[in-house]
């Protein structure tokens, strides 16, 4: 099973984008997980971290949920923590990504 077909399984809301797309943002989270300190978890960290990458792009880079809404003059607050279930799956098996953020 190639990591595309896990990414499939573990995030079927993500199955509809293209085997490039998909492909593309685990190339980028191979970049990131550290093989090494993975071990046999590797394969399935990357794919949590690709599904990380394509929710982000997918909320347009806002990151987070919803935390205020008003009316008047039309206001939204998120949370930026920019996180996802599928970075919090990451830190459940005890991994992170090793993304610098300046």
């Amino acid at each position: 099973m190639t990591k595309a077909d896990t990414l499939k399984i573990v995030a079927p809301e993500l199955a509809h984008y293209s085997e490039d797309t998909i492909n593309f943002w685990i190339n980028r989270a191979e970049a990131v997980i550290d093989e090494d300190e993975a071990g046999d978890n590797y394969e399935y960290a990357c794919v949590l971290q690709a599904a990380h990458y394509m929710t982000l792009s997918a909320r347009g880079g806002i990151g987070g949920q919803i935390t205020a809404e008003s009316e008047g003059d039309l206001s939204r607050s998120y949370d930026v923590a920019s996180t996802t279930s599928y970075l919090q799956m990451l830190a459940c098996i005890g991994l992170r990504s090793n993304v610098n953020v300046s």
